[in-house]
């Protein structure tokens, strides 16, 4: 396994939210801007803002977000939850929960439970790819087909894998 620590330090139980980041909510709205007082309720909305505004950092409020379908990444992203966040792939029918479609970009989970996939749940065929999972929970991925995670590089600290079928592919 290649792990590297360039993607992201080790943080501690307290976050420190950079000034500039899309914002979403289970009780947003996704014709919001996505500032902390207007945040927009999909991940999706949420990728399309941070790219479109070359923002890398998307804050999710405590909730669950169902992903019903695949989300494409093509710039850096960075997710932070915050509370209890849930990423719930049971209805997605597409093959990827997160796709990267680009060259060299930097995915990272911090403190988001990835549960309920039938498909890949990170997948990329792209060269260098880096996926970081700090503090996260991978569970219950059923996976009929594909891999459990699919990336050039990985950065794995304080995570858990639970219930998962497949592997992680690198």
């Amino acid at each position: 396994m290649y792990v590297t620590s360039d993607i992201l330090n080790a943080r501690s139980n307290t976050t420190t939210l950079p000034l500039e980041a899309i914002y979403v909510s289970t009780a947003g709205n996704d014709n919001y801007d996505g500032s902390s007082t207007r945040p927009v309720k999909t991940i999706s909305k949420a990728v399309t803002l941070a790219k479109n505004n070359g923002i890398s950092t998307i804050v999710v409020n405590s909730g669950t977000y169902s992903i019903s379908s695949t989300i494409t990444i093509s710039s850096d992203v960075h997710f932070i939850g915050l509370g209890n966040v849930v990423f719930d792939a049971s209805s997605l029918s597409a093959s990827y929960e997160f796709r990267v479609s680009t060259n060299q970009v930097k995915c990272s989970f911090e403190n988001i439970n990835l549960i309920n996939s039938k498909k890949s749940v990170f997948y990329s065929t792209s060269s260098g790819v880096k996926l970081s999972l700090i503090n996260c929970t991978v569970r219950d991925n059923a996976l009929t087909s594909g891999y459990l995670m699919r990336a050039s590089s990985f950065l794995i600290e304080n995570t858990t894998f639970k219930n998962n079928a497949k592997s992680i592919y690198f």
